[in-house]
């Protein structure tokens, strides 16, 4: 059986890492995750205290993905969690790359039920004792 790549989009014919997205999954690359940190931090989200614990894409909806056709826009769009290391407050924060700005900004419960906390921060670890 021959096996050919997905003419759909270009993942099966890549093999560096690319420099813009050309299909709504497409991994994010570094242009665009600069660009968010800058637009979280012209939002005043970044500040001295507050870490990246998280940052993950943001996939369409599926009904978008499959309506998408090579040359159609995208809507580039990630998921932020902050910790800010002098507070302990957690946030979950949407960033619209595409269109350059914060399209939510969610607190997370971290003191009352149900509880939440991020992940730890490798600098969590560098700091017991």
């Amino acid at each position: 059986m021959s096996l050919f790549p997905d003419t759909t989009h270009t993942h099966g014919k890549r093999v560096t890492t690319p420099r813009s997205a050309t299909h709504p999954l497409d991994p994010l690359n570094a242009t665009e995750i600069e660009r968010a940190s800058e637009i979280l931090a012209e939002a005043g989200y970044l500040t001295e205290h507050v870490r990246v614990a998280t940052l993950l894409p943001l996939d369409p909806p599926k009904e978008e993905t499959a309506r998408w056709e090579q040359g159609d826009s995208l809507d580039r769009r990630v998921l932020f969690t902050l910790v800010d290391r002098s507070t302990g407050d957690a946030a979950e924060v949407i960033v619209a790359i595409t269109r350059g700005k914060v399209d939510d900004y969610t607190p997370m419960a971290t003191r009352t039920e149900p509880y939440g906390q991020p992940q730890i921060l490798e600098e969590e670890y560098t700091g017991m004792d």
